[in-house]
């Protein structure tokens, strides 16, 4: 291999992991927004969870609408079992996959490893490094160094503050199976109200069914055990910064 195409090859190959580097914290940031649209309680410790079982995954259809505007996703959230045996046993990979259904944007999946928490803050306590693929695009492994700005508005944002009002017992048909259920209405400082249906069989989240204004979620799968990553390929290691 002569200078010149060595010089091309290495030019080649730094502008590929940019380009894959973008794609990958733009899939971070996506998946933020979306939970931020999301005007929901997504505290699992609000649904009666404790823990998170390595293995459980959960498929939503989420629907978002706005006078004139219609959107349509399914989100699966995933925990995985932290085979790097990194010391800590509170720690589980968090997966969430998300999948557009009515528009030209590309799946996306994000995994971080961190403890149980609410997923709003989808980087809270997150350890390594953010494992990202957007589409058929390779994943990429970013560090958690690289991420701090998009994690520090994370934690800035005001709380929402959600409080439970009423809960009420019932019995819930949906595309994933009849549950038993706690159904309760949520009111949170700015006085949103979310109506959610949940059970602490249902982790990683718990919800069952949710509605507030212009967001509608439906539980459509529940896997208790066995779930696997939706990231087959070993992802290209970015650099720390």
């Amino acid at each position: 291999m002569t200078r010149a195409t060595r010089w091309v090859f290495r030019s080649t190959l730094i502008g590929w992991l940019f380009f894959i580097f973008v794609l990958a914290e733009s899939a971070a940031r996506g998946g933020s927004t979306l939970f931020e649209s999301i005007d929901v309680p997504l505290d699992p410790a609000l649904y009666g969870l404790r823990e998170w079982r390595a293995g459980e995954s959960a498929k939503y259809k989420i629907t978002l609408s706005r006078p004139g505007y219609l959107e349509v996703s399914y989100l699966r959230i995933t925990t995985l079992e932290d085979t790097s045996h990194r010391g800590d046993e509170n720690l589980l990979w968090l997966e969430t996959q998300i999948e557009p259904q009515n528009s030209e944007r590309e799946m996306v999946v994000n995994r971080v490893l961190r403890p149980f928490g609410d997923l709003r803050v989808f980087l809270a306590g997150a350890t390594g490094e953010l494992v990202s693929q957007t589409g058929l695009n390779p994943p990429v492994s970013i560090p958690m160094s690289r991420l701090h700005p998009l994690l520090q508005a994370q934690l800035e944002r005001p709380a929402a503050g959600w409080t439970q009002e009423k809960v009420t017992a019932d019995r819930l048909q949906v595309p994933a199976g009849r549950f038993e259920v706690s159904c309760g209405r949520f009111q949170n400082r700015m006085k949103q109200v979310a109506d959610v249906c949940f059970t602490p069989k249902v982790g990683p989240l718990g919800i069952v069914r949710a509605a507030a204004r212009g967001v509608r979620i439906e539980l459509v799968e529940h896997q208790p055990r066995g779930a696997q990553s939706a990231i087959v390929y070993a992802p290209v290691q970015l650099p720390q910064p």
